[in-house]
């Protein structure tokens, strides 16, 4: 298992310019101060988005925010276009990718 980053927005943009939908395992610090840093721009029980875009992805002519999950006490996130926000999805793609 890999440590948690407690700065992972340089592995969550490349994770998001490689095409992957790999999630990074964060820290509750970091979840606690994204969540508080501006309002989100959406939020359903254990996730929600930044309020503030990383980036416009000119493809899908959307917004991409930092998604940000809470799964079994560990914490996660990821770059995700502002449409596609899916907190049952992305516990999911977690409870996959990390064998929770």
């Amino acid at each position: 298992m890999d440590t948690p980053n407690p700065k992972p927005y340089t592995r969550m943009a490349n994770e998001y310019y490689l095409h992957t939908i790999n999630w990074v395992e964060t820290t509750q610090e970091t979840f606690d101060y994204q969540l508080g840093c501006v309002p989100p721009v959406r939020m359903k029980a254990n996730a929600f988005m930044v309020g503030e875009a990383y980036t416009h992805d000119l493809k899908f002519r959307q917004a991409v925010h930092a998604a940000f999950v809470e799964v079994n006490g560990r914490f996660f996130g990821r770059l995700d276009l502002l449409g596609l926000f899916n907190p049952d999805l992305y516990t999911a793609e977690i409870k996959g990718q990390y064998s929770i």
